[in-house]
């Protein structure tokens, strides 16, 4: 009975270290994603400003790319770095119906946005 209630103790133990580890990483992880999607946000909004500060708007079907070297050159970003990890990447401007939708892609070593080219 002693050896039954030490085996349970023990295992019990092993789940609540388990369960707090994965819970550690998982929080970690979702800590370092928002870090780049709020950086991803950053760069559709600077780039809404500098395709509306230069009347850039492409028309329907047309495509516009805008590399983040150059909202950086125009100064409507101030650095290419996320976590100091040094990004590179670009934002397609496109009209749809009425309105116009800015996709960004970046590739900042650890993190890569989907469908980045």
């Amino acid at each position: 009975m002693k050896k039954m209630q030490s085996m349970t103790i023990i295992w019990g133990l092993m789940i609540f270290m388990i369960v707090g580890t994965l819970t550690f990483i998982g929080i970690t992880y979702n800590k370092k994603l928002k870090m780049y999607n709020d950086f991803e946000k950053e760069l559709g909004n600077a780039c809404e400003k500098y395709v509306t500060d230069n009347d850039l708007y492409p028309e329907e079907k047309n495509k516009l790319k805008v590399d983040i070297k150059t909202l950086k050159e125009e100064k409507y970003i101030d650095e290419l770095k996320v976590n100091k990890n040094k990004c590179k990447g670009y934002i397609i401007v496109e009209k749809t119906n009425l309105e116009y939708t800015y996709n960004v892609y970046i590739d900042c070593g650890k993190y890569k946005t989907e469908g980045f080219k």
